[in-house]
């Protein structure tokens, strides 16, 4: 998982910025519906919409829209159980579920992704 974007003045991203996070799995995968991925913005949650899939069809990327009531002056974080289905599924090109658990590859207080959307 990763951070795809940075915020355009270098310090945090402000309302109308977009945060773009990528999921990547171990092996090519197709996608039904709208799966989403939370994100926490200053201790309340948000959620990424699916922006697609990469071109290689290993990974996912999401996106989220900062809103002028978001602060976070920590950085955002991504918990392991962020990986919503929201209806739709996940799975491998030959069938199986994806694990959705994003474990070791949480994000926490992201300093260089500090949101200030007030500002």
């Amino acid at each position: 998982m990763g951070l795809y974007t940075s915020p355009s003045n270098g310090a945090a991203y402000g309302a109308g910025e977009t945060i773009d996070i990528w999921v990547r799995f171990g092996m090519r995968i197709e996608i039904t519906g709208k799966p989403q991925l939370a994100l926490s913005v200053g201790g309340r949650t948000r959620r990424a919409s699916l922006g697609g899939p990469t071109g290689d069809g290993i990974a996912l990327w999401f996106r989220y829209e900062v809103q002028p009531d978001d602060i976070d002056p920590d950085g955002i974080s991504i918990a392991a159980n962020a990986l919503k289905l929201n209806g739709g599924n996940i799975r491998s090109v030959f069938g199986a579920d994806a694990v959705l658990n994003l474990g070791a590859h949480v994000i926490t207080n992201a300093a260089e992704h500090k949101v200030d959307g007030g500002g």
